[in-house]
């Protein structure tokens, strides 16, 4: 294909299994990959995330651009990541949560998720679903409201203002990495998760799963 394709055409060829100019560039980073690319690029950290909220800093507002600080702009990504705007509730995770968590080391996002930041630097995540025991201990638990209208439409706002720049919009609900996968294993922990699959009653209709059964 010799047209030269904006960034959203490009995109969207692609994912219609089409031949685009070339091929569409996108990329995640962790924090301490951010961190990395600030002090390789010399770029100005931005006050707000420009990719994810998952990585420890604030969500973007797509009002503001971020220049080279954004890695999207600074290695010309074609895709924008899309989030819902913010919840207007509080929650409360004291059942789901260790009572001694270091409040000035601890951050606990909407899902109930919280990160403790660790002396060596690190962040280690405690998951409010891990000791759940049936299926009843999940429907008790305080879900996001993600689904609001209000959300959404700050969502459907967002998209606008990447697309009128020519880019790909790929939306995602806030924290959690936008799939089901994702969503069920920060909330449960991996290892949690992976034996649920394992000993689910729809693989095992005696739903027996034992330590010994694993080793």
């Amino acid at each position: 294909m010799s047209k030269q394709l904006s960034p959203r055409e490009r995109a969207l060829t692609a994912l219609k299994r089409q031949v685009p100019d070339r091929v569409p560039k996108f990329a995640d980073f962790s924090a301490a990959v951010y961190d990395t690319f600030v002090a390789k690029t010399g770029a100005p950290p931005p006050l707000k995330s420009p990719w994810s909220v998952w990585t420890g800093r604030p969500t973007v507002t797509f009002e503001q651009d971020g220049g080279l600080s954004d890695p999207a702009n600074y290695f010309g990504y074609d895709v924008r990541i899309i989030e819902f705007g913010d919840t207007r509730l509080e929650y409360d995770f004291s059942n789901y949560l260790p009572r001694d968590l270091p409040r000035e080391r601890t951050r606990i996002d909407e899902w109930g998720i919280a990160e403790v930041k660790l002396a060596s630097g690190i962040s280690d995540f405690v998951r409010p679903l891990a000791l759940s025991q049936s299926l009843s201990d999940i429907e008790k638990f305080p879900f996001p409201d993600v689904t609001a209208p209000y959300r959404r439409e700050i969502a459907r706002q967002r998209i606008q203002q990447v697309q009128a720049k020519g880019y790909a919009a790929v939306g995602w609900p806030p924290f959690v990495g936008g799939t089901f996968f994702e969503t069920a294993w920060r909330l449960r922990g991996l290892d949690t998760f992976l034996i649920d699959l394992l000993c689910s009653p729809i693989k095992n209709s005696q739903n027996a799963c034992s330590t010994k059964s694993l080793s």
